[in-house]
């Protein structure tokens, strides 16, 4: 990861993990791998983007499962930008933050790939 590149970690929520009789696929293995992201960008400098989404009963703010997961806590400096829908672009402050970092390149990870970050990674490509 190069100085221009950021890693987009997108919602990696307690919610995620708060079914036990409805497991993610290969949660142990997903987790591990995002872990080891994280690890790799702090070690690097590479800076880190939490996207959180923010809106229906499991995604209250301020609740237990809207918090990001406990196994990757954001450290001081690190970046959180709150999300109303599944595109993490769409009516919020990500390319702001982005722009203010020079971010040209991420390298994006996270929970549900067939909704928030499909949709967010289709308007990456889309933004150039």
């Amino acid at each position: 990861m190069g100085n221009l590149t950021a890693l987009l970690i997108i919602d990696v929520q307690e919610a995620m993990f708060s079914y036990p009789d409805q497991k993610l696929y290969d949660e142990e293995g997903v987790m591990e791998r995002i872990i080891s992201l994280q690890h790799k960008a702090r070690v690097a400098g590479t800076p880190i983007v939490y996207i959180q989404h923010t809106e229906d009963e499991e995604y209250t703010k301020g609740t237990p499962t809207w918090q990001i997961s406990h196994r990757i806590t954001p450290q001081e400096g690190e970046v959180i930008v709150e999300k109303p829908t599944w595109d993490a672009f769409h009516q919020t402050v990500l390319q702001d933050e982005l722009q203010k970092l020079g971010i040209t390149n991420l390298v994006i990870c996270g929970m549900q790939s067939e909704f928030c970050l499909d949709t967010t990674i289709r308007r990456a490509y889309s933004m150039g």
